[in-house]
């Protein structure tokens, strides 16, 4: 007989890291004597008031929050052969994320090194590592069985393992949910035709937004954005709340 394939809500597809999280209070960035300007000192030794290490990542992160909000979840992504790649799979695994797509490599897992100061202002020092060398024979698409899809930014050869996955969803009528950075942004609507043709639900704030169109206004710019994808585009403004557009209302919240 034949097995069934496993079927999920969600599955998710972005990037995995260890995050290092150092508070350096006030002693790392300083008000300039002129406006808008900030000093860090170099050739110093500042002490970190306290440093703490987790699991982040655009698509773990959000492989998580659907597992706990009860979802049946799956993560694809690409992480080293080493204790980070190890922490990482264990972590999930914990929040019943299933971890079958996950390809591991010789190259280090991805990490984030984020300097707080005074919890307001932030420096991350970002290593992708095997983040980016997600091959797209390395995703198994024969094997996806799922509802919907998410989405996060993944770059150079992950990518092209992006577009696959998502002319995949296309194909098979899977929901899409894309969620890109602004370095995703910058490609632009054409060179991001073969996820936006699959998407069903556009993600992104209002400066990513007008990386991707080029254009000005909120309106505008969702316009195109909903042309382009034919779902729903949602414009988040920070503390200001966000908009929707379906094509036919505009809807916000604040």
């Amino acid at each position: 007989f034949v097995m069934a394939l496993k079927k999920y809500d969600i599955i998710t597809m972005g990037s995995a890291t260890i995050d290092i999280f150092v508070d350096t209070g006030s002693d790392l960035f300083r008000k300039g004597k002129e406006k808008g300007i900030i000093e860090v000192p170099f050739g110093s030794k500042i002490e970190a008031k306290t440093v703490h290490f987790d699991v982040g990542g655009g698509g773990t992160n959000t492989a998580v929050s659907f597992s706990r909000m009860g979802f049946k979840t799956a993560f694809v992504g690409k992480i080293g052969d080493d204790a980070n790649g190890n922490r990482i799979l264990s972590a999930i695994k914990k929040e019943k994320v299933d971890t079958c797509f996950i390809a591991r490599t010789k190259e280090p897992t991805g990490f984030s090194v984020i300097l707080d100061a005074d919890g307001r202002d932030r420096t991350i020092i970002v290593h992708r590592g095997a983040n980016n060398h997600l091959q797209p024979d390395e995703v198994r698409v024969s094997k996806i069985r799922t509802d919907w899809l998410y989405l996060a930014t993944m770059i150079d050869e992950s990518f092209e393992a992006m577009k696959k996955i998502a002319c995949y969803a296309k194909r098979k009528k899977i929901k899409v949910a894309f969620n890109p950075s602004p370095h995703l942004a910058k490609k632009g609507l054409r060179g991001l035709k073969p996820i936006l043709d699959a998407t069903s639900i556009l993600i992104m704030n209002d400066k990513e937004a007008k990386l991707m169109t080029k254009k000005n206004g909120l309106q505008v710019m969702a316009k195109v954005l909903q042309k382009a994808c034919k779902g729903i585009v949602v414009i988040t403004l920070g503390h200001k709340g966000s908009m929707a557009f379906d094509g036919k209302g505009m809807y916000t919240i604040h």
